[in-house]
């Protein structure tokens, strides 16, 4: 293997991509890509390593774990709404058919004017 003098090799870490609250610095980013840009245009081969990858998109994989719960719980609620939508009786106790709950009274009804 033989020496290479247009390769050009940038090592990038996670204090240059993240700010202080570590949150992505798209500054330094768009600043890394044109400078970058600008070294490959004057004929070098320009190789980007970066130290950082998992500070980086650990937030990105957060917001995917966020929708995937957020979308276990609807999915929850949908067999949830399915079931006693096709068992009506499962969860509450049976109704009276005058309108009263089993082992209840007369005394615990409020009438209302029509």
């Amino acid at each position: 293997m033989g020496l290479y003098y247009n390769r050009i090799v940038v090592k990038v870490g996670t204090s240059t991509l993240t700010n202080e609250i570590g949150q992505n610095n798209l500054k330094a980013f768009d600043c890394i890509a044109r400078v970058l840009s600008d070294i490959q245009n004057m004929g070098y081969e320009v190789i980007l390593v970066s130290s950082g990858a998992i500070a980086v998109g650990i937030k990105t994989y957060f917001l995917h774990l966020r929708d995937l719960v957020l979308l276990l719980f609807l999915l929850l609620l949908l067999c949830l709404h399915l079931f006693l939508l096709f068992h009506p009786g499962s969860f509450l106790p049976p109704v009276h058919p005058d309108g009263l709950l089993p082992g209840s009274s007369p005394a615990q009804m409020f009438p209302t004017k029509k």
